[in-house]
């Protein structure tokens, strides 16, 4: 069984129409770069990091092709992605074409539910480090 994870927030203010809020925000930790995940991967495997380098980049060039093509990729475990648009509404259909509704093509995911059950059941807690942009009582 998987550990339960903890995601992390502080107060954040933020300044909407002249008026002071404060909300919380996600505390992100760094990026992960493509070769620490391969490196990851050929640590839990019998692959050599070469190799698992080069698996992963076939594996994402498939799924770059599938989704240009209008396919919806299914990643095990992870979530579908594929393509998306965003569009704008008309009164009439006559009045739809690219140029007048189409907003914008996107890639949409659409996480796994169980990947997305386990980022929703995670424990949240205030970040140790949040009290440098406000005051506590």
């Amino acid at each position: 069984m998987k550990p339960k994870r903890t995601i992390n927030y502080r107060p954040k203010n933020k300044k909407i129409f002249g008026q002071e809020k404060w909300v919380a925000t996600m505390v992100t930790k760094k990026q992960i770069s493509f070769d620490t995940v391969c490196n990851d991967v050929a640590k839990f495997s019998s692959a050599e990091v070469g190799e698992v380098r080069a698996l992963m980049l076939a594996y994402l060039d498939r799924i770059r092709t599938h989704v240009l093509e209008g396919e919806g990729v299914n990643v095990e475990g992870l979530g579908t992605f594929y393509p998306r648009l965003t569009t704008k509404m008309v009164e009439d259909p006559k009045d739809i074409s690219i140029a007048n509704c189409v907003k914008n093509v996107v890639i949409g995911f659409r996480p796994n539910s169980k990947f997305l059950e386990e980022v929703k059941s995670a424990d949240i807690a205030l970040y140790k480090g949040a009290t440098d942009n406000y005051e506590e009582e």
